[in-house]
């Protein structure tokens, strides 16, 4: 999604970067997440998760310790079950989410580009989001902080994450319809 905003400027309409539907930071910030974590797990959940998001191993119920720190509600099993996992690539992926940083890329979006994030979601922090509207042109970004929600903002707050994102289109469609 962001390649997409960023490869193809003035054909991507709009953008929205916003947790739950896409990842949330432009650049891997292993420190910062751990900290997150560390802010809303205490010590132990942000070691085991500092363990895993550096590629050690960690077993099941460790693991589940640090996936209960995304937020207040988490994907169930059934959930969890209808995605789709490719494990084989797992190690690939993560290796090159740590490599990834594209801040020096998002001047270069044109779109009106809404970015939310949850107020306690450790996995991409607020500061990610906000590290994102300082590196897009002025005016093209718009920060949504979700008080109370995690990482999976759609389910800790639909009432409130869903009609954002129909606003944001609203408020886009209307400023089409009012022509430059």
């Amino acid at each position: 999604m962001e390649r997409a905003a960023l490869g193809t400027p003035g054909q991507v309409g709009k953008f929205s970067l916003s947790k739950g539907t896409q990842s949330g930071f432009a650049r891997w910030d292993h420190p910062r997440l751990v900290e997150a974590f560390r802010r809303v797990g205490g010590d132990e959940v942000a070691g085991l998760a500092d363990r895993s998001y550096r590629g050690e191993e960690v077993r099941d119920e460790e693991w589940d310790r640090v996936f209960a720190a995304f937020g207040a509600h988490v994907p169930d099993e059934e959930r969890l079950a209808r995605r789709r996992q490719h494990l084989e690539l797992s190690p690939h992926g993560m290796e090159l989410i740590r490599e990834l940083d594209l801040v020096d890329d998002l001047p270069q979006v044109e779109s009106p580009t809404l970015v939310s994030v949850g107020e306690l979601d450790p996995v991409t922090p607020v500061a990610a989001s906000e590290e994102i509207l300082r590196a897009l042109p002025e005016g093209i970004g718009r920060l949504e902080i979700l008080e109370g929600a995690g990482h999976f903002t759609w389910l800790d707050v639909p009432d409130r994450y869903w009609p954002m994102i129909l606003d944001f289109i609203r408020d886009l469609r209307e400023g089409e319809a009012a022509g430059p």
